[in-house]
C-alpha cells in the first residue's frame, strides 16, 4: 500500500513539473473529453480554455 502511495505521489509531482496545473477529476472540455491536465497557452496564461464540470449540458 505504501509503495502505491508513493507511485501516485511521484507520478503527480512529475506531472505537474511539467508547466501544467491540475484541473481536477471532473473537468471536461467543450466537445466532453476529461481533463485532468490544463496546459497555459503560448501567452502563459490559461484564459479561454473553456474547460469545466462534466455535467454540462
Amino acid at each position: 500500500m505504501l509503495v502505491r502511495t508513493l507511485i501516485v505521489i511521484l507520478a503527480v509531482g512529475m506531472l505537474s513539473a511539467c508547466g501544467g496545473r491540475f484541473a481536477g477529476f471532473d473537468n471536461c472540455s467543450a466537445d466532453g473529453s476529461v481533463v485532468w491536465y490544463e496546459y497555459p497557452n503560448a501567452d502563459g496564461t490559461y484564459e479561454g480554455l473553456n474547460n469545466g464540470p462534466c455535467d454540462r449540458p
